[in-house]
């Protein structure tokens, strides 16, 4: 607890923007989460896919795209805006002064399509596993907690999370600059999906309490970044 509020008071200190922005998308997610036709798009419950199969849980994913991007773009701001307080740092003091809100663009778009894809990904595959054990929702949180067990105690994990203080050099001009905006950002975003995605697939099967599990999720994955 004190490594989490450490890390908040010096995100406070640095970069506050980044707190504002996760309040912003804490904020469309408890927006969301009050209208129940958007909110089953974030977290399906059980009913919609009880006797819906596999293909209906496609069909729901292809159907709902638009409000599917304003959640899970919500969700990005608000669980990972906190985690990138080093790596837009490093961005913007090592960027010319007239590119620097350009870079931070650039590696904020690099960041958020691997994310959005990733967690496209990870919400169908939630819903699948909810369709083939609809008769048991506990087992399949249970398979899916003890996954996230195993993968957050694994070396592959913590090689990902090493790879998260990684730092980029930075050109300084011209259209390498904005790539390796870019780069920094795809390169950033594809570490912190190894250390995240298991977290982030247990925090969508909580049909129950989803938004409480999201913000539990968010408090151990900064705190375990800002101690390795």
């Amino acid at each position: 607890m004190r490594t989490l509020v450490a890390e908040l008071r010096e995100t406070a200190r640095e970069a506050p923007v980044l707190l504002v922005a996760a309040l912003c998308g804490w904020a469309v997610l408890i927006g969301i989460h009050s209208l129940p036709a958007i909110a089953a798009i974030c977290a399906p419950t059980l009913g919609r896919l009880r006797f819906a199969g596999l293909a209906a849980a496609a069909a729901l994913t292809r159907d709902a795209s638009p409000r599917f991007l304003l959640s899970t773009s919500a969700m990005i701001l608000a669980m990972m805006a906190p985690l990138l307080r080093i790596p837009l740092t490093q961005v913007w003091h090592r960027s010319l002064a007239q590119r620097r809100t350009r870079a931070v663009g650039l590696f904020t778009l690099g960041y958020g399509v691997p994310w959005i894809i990733t967690l496209a990904t990870l919400t169908y595959l939630a819903m699948c596993v909810r369709a083939l054990t609809a008769g048991q929702p506990e087992l399949a949180l249970l398979a899916i907690g003890a996954l996230t067990v195993l993968w957050q105690a694994s070396p592959l994990k913590r090689r990902c999370l090493a790879g998260c203080h990684a730092r980029r050099p930075l050109r300084a001009f011209g259209h390498a600059a904005d790539f390796d905006a870019v780069h920094f950002g795809v390169t950033a975003a594809l570490w912190c999906i190894g250390t995240c995605w298991a977290l982030m697939l247990l925090a969508l099967m909580l049909s129950h309490a989803h938004l409480l599990g999201m913000a539990a999720i968010t408090a151990v994955m900064l705190s375990e970044r800002s101690r390795f």
